[in-house]
């Protein structure tokens, strides 16, 4: 069983989705969605647009589905020329327009930055972003430097499921995880 994990990175305001490439010749975009499930975006109240002098709510937007598609039309937007001009626009809602998750559900920027300890209570590293996978959300762990003569940091994955992640306590702001690259008593040479 996995958590939840309701994808939403890390940003003010909170980002649900971008402009994609044009669609057609009449001013239509494609609508990339970060929303799960992705018709969300369509919902919310009210879009904000990424624009030079900051972010501004979206009037006057069409939205459409063209099969598995979702397209976004803007005022203004009268032609593909222009369509493509707003291309990687990034759509976003104000801070505290999202609902409340449930108790077994989090959002992305509510985990990023969490102490990852193991079961023991031994400090892991932090974690530093989630990657969606098909099953499940991943943790992308930076672990704590072991090794001084490692250039970089080292980059752990762990699935986002209960197998490997126990207590999370956003307001201590740590999470619990129980991964095998983690334990002391496994090298990797044994694990082949």
């Amino acid at each position: 069983r996995s958590h939840r994990a309701l994808i939403q990175p890390v940003s003010e305001p909170l980002i649900v989705g971008r402009i994609g490439g044009p669609h057609g010749i009449r001013g239509w975009s494609q609508l990339v969605s970060l929303t799960d499930p992705v018709d969300n975006i369509l919902s919310y109240k009210p879009l904000l647009l990424e624009q030079e002098a900051g972010w501004q709510p979206l009037q006057d937007v069409e939205f459409s589905r063209k099969g598995n598609k979702l397209l976004i039309r803007l005022a203004g937007s009268t032609d593909r020329n222009v369509a493509e001009t707003l291309r990687g626009l990034q759509l976003g809602l104000a801070p505290g327009s999202l609902p409340a998750a449930d108790p077994d559900e989090f959002y992305w920027r509510d985990l990023i930055g969490l102490t990852a300890l193991h079961p023991d209570g031994r400090r892991l590293g932090t974690v530093a972003s989630l990657l969606d996978s098909a099953a499940h959300a991943v943790l992308v762990i930076v672990a704590d430097a072991t090794d001084a003569a490692a250039e970089e940091p080292r980059e752990v994955l762990v699935p986002f499921v209960e197998a490997f992640t126990g207590a999370i306590d956003t307001a201590a702001g740590t999470i619990v995880v129980d991964w095998p690259e983690f334990d002391d008593s496994t090298t990797p040479d044994e694990e082949r």
